[in-house]
């Protein structure tokens, strides 16, 4: 059995232009009561005074390694991150959350064998800037995997589905697992969490969770009720779909459960490109580009796509309807209204 002290965890911040909030984040990590770690900072050619700030810390604590890498996104930082990591275990931290100062310690303790098949999470607190509003998410219980149903039922699904939240921070990972499985971050700003979290699932056989808010998550006041237009969105979504694509054909499911996985993250797609387009002044073309992308080349079957409109919003369901029906000026006037 390994002793709590003898464990090493590195803990890996990616910054970028946080300088409001970096020196909280980076307290909040070496202020620890567990103090076996190691703190990787990756500055990823911020334009701003994150990476002078940095450099205050690295010069005063010698826990901390100090990188800089031309700007490249976050899964890159945490890439390279991993690459140098000398812990046992790895946690993820964005350089403008924080955490609470005995998270590292109440992880450690849930630790259980087999030691490196398994992940510990801490539920997530939600809060903005303004004090506004607090909102602590429900996240998956403690489970065990005795075959891939299991598996799939109890954390692919739920996590393709976004009923179990797709954070790559706020859990502790065996670097173990990470070697063995050798997940990486996506090549790409689109939900570059999620190609990690599908890669280091594979063989686990336990997730443990601590019930109460470790992780705290700032959402920016600009980010509640406006859904800004996003360049080049089609491009890096085609990026990540192929990545996860691949990633699911190699999962130890039955061949029905790998295509539930790809066709619900497929519609999903469907809605999210659809809608960002109608941001765009020049929708009608690219929507007739999306038309004609990846997303839509093969029509995902009837029953499947009932089943998929059941378990969304009434918000999700009404983009759904728009897009099926191709009444792109309406979903670009909807699109207005909801961000005024």
């Amino acid at each position: 059995m390994i002793k709590n002290e003898e464990i090493k965890i590195t803990v890996i911040v990616p910054v970028y232009n946080t300088e409001k909030y970096i020196r909280e984040c980076i307290n909040s990590i070496l202020n620890q009561t567990y103090r076996n770690i190691e703190l990787i900072l990756i500055d990823d050619e911020s334009k701003d005074n994150s990476y002078s700030i940095c450099q205050e810390y690295e010069n005063i604590d010698n826990r901390i390694i100090l990188l800089q890498q031309k700007n490249s996104g976050a899964g890159v930082a945490r890439n390279q991150g991993m690459e140098i990591a000398s812990g046992d275990y790895i946690m993820f931290v964005d350089s403008d959350d924080v955490i609470d100062k005995k998270t590292l310690e109440l992880m450690i303790e849930k630790i259980r064998a087999p030691y490196s098949e398994g992940i510990v999470i801490g539920k997530v607190c939600m809060f903005y800037e303004d004090g506004r509003k607090k909102e602590v998410f429900e996240e998956v219980s403690s489970l065990s995997f005795k075959d891939t149903d299991t598996l799939y039922n109890q954390y692919y699904f739920p996590l393709i589905k976004f009923k179990l939240n797709c954070f790559s921070v706020r859990t502790l990972y065996p670097k173990d697992l990470i070697i063995k499985e050798k997940a990486k971050f996506g090549q790409c700003t689109y939900s570059e969490d999620m190609i990690f979290l599908l890669q280091i699932a594979k063989n686990i056989k336990w997730i443990e969770v601590i019930d109460e808010p470790l992780y705290f998550w700032r959402r920016h006041t600009t980010s509640l009720t406006t859904r800004k237009y996003r360049n080049n969105f089609l491009n890096d979504s085609i990026s990540f779909f192929i990545q996860f694509k691949k990633i699911v054909l190699e999962l130890p499911f039955k061949e029905y459960q790998k295509n539930n996985l790809i066709n619900y993250t497929k519609l999903r797609l469907q809605n999210e490109l659809i809608y960002n387009a109608c941001g765009n002044a020049d929708y009608k073309m690219e929507c007739k580009t999306i038309l004609n992308s990846i997303f839509f080349e093969e029509n995902v079957e009837p029953v499947f796509y009932k089943e998929w409109q059941k378990s969304q919003n009434i918000g999700n369901k009404y983009v759904a309807f728009l897009i099926k029906r191709k009444l792109f000026p309406i979903l670009r006037l909807s699109r207005k209204i909801s961000n005024n």
